[in-house]
This record gives structure tokens, sequence and C-alpha cells, in this order.
């Protein structure tokens, strides 16, 4: 079951004239799609809280730079609850890939690691034990204790799930009130997120 109590809407405006004059217009559909899905993802991401405390790597207490190590031990915990590998991606802050897996000599040696050449050359992070990454900047921070600690994610694809009551919606409409003559634009919709099977993905703890 998923509660459709999110409403999240994206709005500007723009004079008459600088729509004359201006190279690029604010009122681009695909500007406010992207905007959108940075609202999606964000909410998403903030599920990691429904993931079952069992399936923790590292302490919020002591984090430290993600690695090989802490990959291999999220994996095996998937593994053991016979959670399918084709589905799965890591959702990795910058921090994880730049101060930690990138920080590794080993990690990103192209004779060791058998690339055609090192990730600190091509700026292309690696799968992982074949296992997609994706960077996200919109994973959580929380503090404990004084210390900053990212929250990094091992997911199934069945983890998380989002459900629209009304997808994205475009409407336009023109505004001559009080002498000024513009067009606004808003993109809105009607959703909900939820943990749907909470044993389907993995937290691993990052120092920040």
């Amino acid at each position: 079951n998923i509660n459709l109590n999110l409403w999240a809407y994206v709005s500007t405006e723009i004079t008459s004239q600088a729509a004359k004059q201006s190279f690029w217009s604010p009122l681009s559909v695909e500007a406010f799609g992207k905007a959108m899905a940075v609202q999606y993802d964000t909410d998403l991401a903030g599920l990691y809280t429904g993931i079952i405390t069992a399936n923790t790597v590292g302490e919020e207490s002591n984090p430290e730079a993600f690695d090989d190590v802490k990959a291999k031990a999220a994996m095996l915990l998937l593994a053991n609850l016979n959670v399918p590998k084709k589905d799965m991606t890591f959702a990795l802050p910058p921090v994880a890939i730049l101060n930690g897996w990138y920080a590794n000599e080993i990690l990103i040696r192209s004779d060791a690691m058998g690339f055609g050449k090192s990730p600190l050359v091509t700026g292309e992070m690696p799968s992982i034990l074949g296992v997609p990454v994706r960077e996200s900047t919109l994973l959580s921070t929380v503090t404990v204790a004084g210390i900053q600690v990212r929250k990094a994610l091992l997911l199934h694809k069945e983890a998380f799930a989002i459900g629209m009551q009304i997808n994205n919606t475009y409407e336009t409409a023109k505004r001559t009130s009080a002498l000024l003559l513009s067009e606004v634009a808003v993109m809105f919709s009607l959703y909900g997120v939820v943990a749907s099977r909470t044993n389907h993905g993995v937290v691993i703890n990052v120092r920040a």
C-alpha cells in the first residue's frame, strides 16, 4: 500500500520582454521535469530509515570510508536473504567515491583491476561485483555525536516504490495584474513513496 499524500510543484515566471529578448526560456518542460525528478529522488532516498536494522554496514558512531570490504559486506547481507543480484544498484554519495573508492590504490590501478585506464583518468566509476553504481548528492546526511555520516545504499529495485495519483501536470497562464506582462508556468503532481520490501536494501554508513 502506498499513501498518496505528497504534493510537489515547481513554478517560475518570465516577463514578456525577457521572453522576447532571452536566448533561453525558463518555461522549458524539460527543465521542470528535471526539477520534479530531484524531488522524487529526494523522497525516495529518505526511505532508508525503513530498511531493517539488521541490514546495516558500518557504525554511525564510527563511520569509515567506503571500500570493497563494505561493498562485499552489503552484498553478503542481501545474498543471505536470497535477494536477486540482477536488479541491484549501489547508490553512493560523492564522498564515498572520491574519498573512499578512489582513495584505495588497488581499486583504481588499471593493471590490478583489468581496466583499460584508471578511473582517475576516465572519471568513470566501475561496477562493483557486477552491480552498477549511481552517484547521488541527494542521499541523506546525519550528525551523530558531532560526526557527519553519509548514507550510502545498496538497493534492489523492489526495495522502494513510488506511486502517482496525478502524474506530472504542466500548466501555463498569462499574468497582467499590477501592470506586469508575464507568463507563469507550474508543474505539479500528487504522489506517495514507501519502503515496500524493507529487507531488500542495505544502509552503508560512510564518513562524510
